[in-house]
């Protein structure tokens, strides 16, 4: 028993929490690149299970975003599982966001002398970063797990986080309804990150309540934690829930606005507090950016 237990606070950790205050450091996680989410979470934390949802509102690109953020900005090691898209398509939209350069020219190939530049810089940057994609259409949490611990053999002393994209196209092997399926990969990968002390994003769609909820109430759209498909596992589970949501009578009076923003809602938050922010989606990059920055660009 002594063997699974230690001090609450044993020599070391005392000199980590003093390092952070004597050097300033603002956050004790991993920095996501948006300065209002990292307010609210502290940074990305070994050991969470962050789960993201929506409804065709950009969580993939978000959560690329995120990804792409702590690889080039840390020397974190991230591994990104898209289970739905090709690397092709992953790597086009992460060379798009990293250069601000129009996703539809670089998958049409009508790139300009100007893009060429920006994709030269932006696979510069990406490439330098320690960031892997995995896009095996068959995973189950046990193969991620194998992954992630060869990866932490190799690069030992980073920090690791890693991206599920998506929660339904996860082999459950032989769990026999949806429900059981949603309890099994979720407590999985829940374990998983505190097993391995690392960060765990789970992308994972809304139910067709929230569209039922949305056809009889159409003043109340504000996605909820009853709205992720099979919720209950993943309320009692997750670490942090973000919901991603476009609200467009909120601002009619601004086309660009009612365009652009969305609502990015930390409904749940296990070690911190909950809150809304809001980010500009740069479609035509497949890029969240911070309100301000979407104002300096334009």
């Amino acid at each position: 028993m002594d063997q699974l237990c230690e001090k609450a606070l044993n020599q070391s950790k005392i000199q980590t929490i003093l390092t952070g205050i004597d050097y300033g450091q603002s956050l004790s996680g991993l920095p996501t690149g948006f300065k209002d989410l990292d307010q609210l979470l502290n940074g990305l934390q070994d050991g969470d299970l962050i789960v993201v949802g929506g409804k065709s509102i950009g969580k993939t690109s978000f959560v690329l975003n995120i990804c792409a953020n702590v690889a080039t900005k840390t020397d974190a090691c991230v591994t990104y599982f898209s289970l739905a898209t090709k690397t092709e398509i992953i790597a086009n939209r992460l060379v798009a966001a990293e250069g601000n350069i129009n996703i539809n020219r670089i998958q049409r190939n009508t790139l300009t002398k100007d893009d060429w530049e920006r994709v030269s810089m932006s696979m510069g940057s990406l490439s330098s970063a320690n960031l892997h994609i995995s896009d095996h259409p068959i995973l189950c949490v046990k193969d991620i797990e194998e992954i992630i611990i060869a990866l932490q053999e190799e690069y030992p002393d980073v920090k690791h986080v890693v991206a599920v994209d998506y929660l339904s196209l996860l082999d459950t092997g032989g769990q026999q309804n949806r429900y059981e399926q949603t309890d099994f990969a979720v407590k999985k990968l829940k374990l998983m990150a505190r097993t391995l002390n690392c960060s765990v994003i789970l992308v994972v769609n809304l139910s067709r309540n929230y569209d039922r909820r949305i056809e009889n109430n159409k003043l109340n759209t504000r996605p909820r934690l009853s709205d992720l498909r099979d919720s209950g596992t993943i309320e009692e589970d997750a670490d942090v829930v973000i919901l991603l949501h476009k609200d467009i009578d909120k601002y009619e009076s601004d086309p660009e606005l009612r365009s652009n923003v969305i609502d990015i809602i930390v409904e749940k938050h296990r070690n911190g507090t909950t809150g809304d922010l809001k980010l500009a989606f740069v479609r035509e990059y497949s890029k969240f950016v911070n309100l301000e920055k979407r104002d300096e660009e334009s």
